[in-house]
């Protein structure tokens, strides 16, 4: 029994080698492959003394040669072939590649990154792959474990086999549109891992499969994620991200019904539930912070879905235990570079929204005081997240009034100014409103007016921008021009 192992990523590498050669299997290899196996004490005969040539062109041309793919890709029925050659069939073939696109995302360019594309290790790959019922093709240092358990207990079975080619196929094919992508930027090649399947989409007629590698793992929970849910869980910890404070929404169907932030964590859960605890049923609470014992004691008086955040206490997760249907999650999502959107046919490719560059100035004579300039800020953010059009009343941190996916933007306002009377009847005037698009016309300003706000942030850019700063400098409110505008839709 043979064995080439020529591998970048030498995790485990010693562990796997010593098995092999305990088992019996004769060890050939490459350059740091075999001087790592060497170290650890074991017997490895270089490719060199396969093929009849050193290695060439300082380390490119090693394995590229009849006698070693000969040896990968005879058939059972074609050993009488090779032995005319004088060759043996090789039985194992591991090889991890050239990291390619961890270079790429370091900044390698040029002729230093045209040394990360491995030409002989894909090659390795695909030829083991090929010849999956004699050949065990090992891609990953994940599966040393479980190759050797097999092999200690017989002959690696043909399902096994077909499933390690498969994952080698896979890498290459993941390796090749990596390469790909970074010569030719006009086309997009897209190899994503099935993660799960769901136990159903949308709605439960609908087949869903989750592809990729999600952020959001399941601390505890009975039930798995949910198709929806994964989508509520993203529109989440993208709000709570946008903050350095400590930062709470609570989100239903992927927008929010609540967010504050406040100096602790607990505060800001508090101020977020209140905004609206009606909505908030059933709802997903996403933290920016790690969720301790109390605030988790103070969460169970609502219903919840999923919480999510980047960490838990034991006391935490011990205290949601007496919640069997909440499902804790923990995050470790960033903030993405390109957005994509499905349609019919193909894909709309963008950049990720951000608040960056804008030029924040006060259009009315009268200007925000500090804490309604903060409240703005806040406001602001949260519209971003809302569906179009949007309108957030923000006061002391928290939203008091949220609108959106109307068609008027006036009927935005409307529905705002309801639920800020609703849930805050009792609210001193100096509530402050953010619109993620500009007012078209007086009417929502003159509405926010009779609702007691005194200051309001939007994008300005309407033809109609000097009767809405008129209206507003008759209603004595303040109003600021961000420059930009965050439409979600």
């Amino acid at each position: 029994m043979r064995a080439l192992i020529s591998v970048y990523d030498k995790t485990g590498l010693e562990e796997f080698a010593g098995s092999l050669a305990e088992m019996g299997w004769e060890l050939f290899s490459t350059g740091g492959t075999e001087k790592s196996i060497k170290e650890a004490g074991l017997k490895v005969t270089n490719i060199s003394e396969l093929t009849g040539y050193p290695d060439m062109l300082g380390g490119r041309v090693k394995t590229l040669h009849p006698a070693v793919f000969a040896s990968i890709l005879a058939r059972e029925d074609q050993q009488q072939e090779l032995e005319g050659f004088n060759l043996k069939p090789l039985g194992l073939v591991c090889v991890n590649l050239y990291p390619f696109e961890s270079a790429l995302a370091e900044g390698k360019s040029g002729s230093e990154l045209l040394e990360y594309i491995d030409i002989g290790g894909v090659s390795l790959l695909r030829a083991a792959a090929k010849n999956y019922s004699r050949v065990i093709t090992v891609s990953s240092p994940e599966d040393y474990r479980a190759v050797i358990e097999q092999l200690k207990k017989g002959p690696v079975g043909e399902e096994t086999r077909k499933k390690l080619a498969s994952k080698a196929f896979n890498a290459t094919c993941a390796y090749d549109a990596a390469i790909s992508g970074y010569f030719n930027p006009a086309k997009i090649f897209l190899s994503l891992p099935i993660e799960k399947k769901m136990r159903y989409g949308e709605n439960p007629h609908q087949k869903a499969e989750l592809y990729g590698k999600s952020p959001y793992k399941m601390v505890r929970g009975e039930k798995e994620l949910s198709f929806n849910n994964y989508q509520d869980l993203d529109a989440a910890a993208k709000i709570v991200e946008e903050f350095e404070e400590p930062a709470v929404a609570i989100i239903k169907h992927a927008v929010p019904c609540g967010a504050a932030i406040a100096r602790d964590i607990k505060d800001a859960y508090a101020k977020a539930y209140n905004s609206d605890p009606m909505s908030a049923f059933g709802g997903i609470a996403a933290f920016n912070r790690e969720v301790d014992g109390g605030t988790a004691e103070l969460m169970l008086d609502n219903y919840y879905e999923v919480v999510v955040a980047p960490s838990f206490t034991s006391e935490a997760i011990e205290t949601f235990s007496q919640k069997p249907n909440i499902r804790v999650v923990s995050s470790s999502a960033g903030k993405g570079e390109r957005d994509w959107r499905r349609i019919s046919g193909g894909f709309l490719i963008q950049d990720e929204d951000s608040f960056k560059g804008e030029e924040w100035k006060t259009v009315t004579s009268t200007h925000p005081p500090e804490q309604q300039m903060e409240d703005l800020k806040f406001a602001w953010k949260i519209a971003r997240f809302m569906k179009s059009n949007a309108v957030v009343i923000a006061s002391g941190g928290r939203t008091v009034g949220l609108g959106g996916g109307e068609t008027a933007r006036v009927a935005a306002v409307d529905i705002a100014v309801s639920k800020m009377k609703k849930f805050f009847p009792d609210l001193q005037e100096g509530a402050v409103m953010a619109s993620d698009a500009f007012f078209p016309f007086p009417d929502a300003v003159e509405t926010a007016a009779s609702a007691g706000i005194k200051s309001i942030v939007q994008p300005g850019g309407s033809r109609n921008d000097d009767k809405v700063i008129d209206a507003s400098e008759k209603l004595k409110i303040s109003m600021v021009f961000t420059g930009r505008r965050h439409f979600l839709h």
